[in-house]
């Protein structure tokens, strides 16, 4: 199916924020509609995992599935034939080529495809999944040559060339090279918040797949832009998706780690002094977490899994702690404070923007 035809299937749009993450869900439908290069998935759904595979497949694009020594990645006959030495493929079946990590070939040739594939043979114990959830990485593009510059960026940690194979803008890349994820982001969530809005964040710089240099920075802005024209083309999945951005983002950690949910109200804040200390809580529906994340130690918990989602209890103090907790308080899925962050980044500045709820503002 050509780019230009890209089309949402039914079976996925019902599954944003469900069994897709609103935002991988988004890259993945930018790559499809090919406004973007190319992206990488962390976390999908048993239950949604033939038909994902299938809409990538569908669209002229392949993946590659991210394993302990290899990458597999998957693609149609017809887009084999298309990008590689290889001849009389079955148009309409998965092939997959085996890629070791050890050795990455400058070339394929027939000899080293193919093996023609089921999708049900792929959801096997080399994919790490728990929770329901395939949990690795997954790379999709048009192109298979982008592909194996993201794998080969990766094998050799060379993060201006992985940034510049994402289509990263070049400023960008600088900043994030220069002061790493943590102060990045930490610096762009200080300006939202000097700024006053960090709850009503322009939503081209959420959907970004890359963290930009400034909340100005007209390249960002652009992609982004680009990546939300894709997603209102479709009424069903813009309404998921306009759901996520709308909804509070609370970040449990440093650098991008949020907890996504709607609040039941918008007026049931609840402030109240203990020992000087302002407690926020709030009930609210937990949408699909970015990915699924299980840790445990004497004073901390993160139990970030499918049953997080839907209503909870969610108790928190800007800068000092978060809890996340079922409706009757009995379970806990989430309860840090700030001795759970890296002593290297308890600064001023950084506490400034954690354990706290950011918004997107839609019109």
């Amino acid at each position: 199916m050509p780019a230009t035809e890209n089309s949402i299937p039914p079976n996925i749009s019902c599954k944003i924020n469900i069994g897709i993450p609103a935002q991988q869900f988004i890259w993945t439908n930018a790559v499809l509609a090919g406004v973007k290069p190319v992206t990488s998935i962390f976390s999908i759904n048993l239950d949604i995992w033939e038909e994902y595979i299938s809409w990538i497949l569908d669209n002229d694009s392949l993946l590659a599935i991210n394993l302990d020594e290899h990458f597999l990645v998957i693609a149609s006959g017809e887009k084999l034939e298309e990008q590689v030495s290889a001849k009389s493929l079955s148009q309409d079946k998965p092939y997959y080529i085996k890629i070791p990590k050890s050795e990455l070939p400058t070339e394929f040739t027939g000899q080293r495809i193919i093996r023609k594939t089921s999708l049900k043979k792929l959801i096997t114990p080399k994919i790490r999944y728990k929770n329901y959830a395939v949990q690795t990485e997954i790379i999709i593009s048009k192109q298979l040559s982008t592909i194996i510059k993201i794998i080969k960026a990766e094998i050799k940690e060379d993060k201006k060339a992985k940034g510049s194979a994402y289509g990263f803008p070049s400023c960008c890349i600088q900043n994030y090279m220069k002061k790493g994820g943590v102060n990045a982001t930490s610096e762009l969530l200080l300006s939202l918040i000097e700024k006053g809005i960090d709850k009503s964040i322009p939503p081209e710089i959420w959907v970004l797949g890359h963290i930009p240099c400034s909340i100005n920075c007209k390249q960002s802005l652009e992609i982004g832009t680009r990546l939300l024209s894709t997603i209102k083309k479709s009424k069903d999945a813009w309404e998921k998706v306009a759901t996520w951005l709308g909804s509070y983002h609370i970040n449990f950690s440093v650098g991008r780690r949020f907890i996504d949910y709607v609040p039941k109200t918008f007026n049931n804040e609840i402030r109240t002094e203990d020992s000087s200390t302002e407690i926020i809580v709030q009930r609210g529906n937990i949408l699909r977490p970015y990915s699924y994340v299980e840790y445990k130690s004497k004073n901390h918990l993160l139990k970030i899994n499918k049953d997080i989602m839907g209503e909870k209890v969610i108790k928190y103090t800007p800068g000092k702690m978060l809890q996340i907790s079922s409706p009757d308080k009995k379970r806990n899925f989430i309860k840090i404070d700030t001795s759970f962050i890296s002593r290297k980044y308890r600064t001023r500045n950084i506490l400034k923007t954690i354990f706290r709820p950011y918004s997107c503002k839609i019109n």
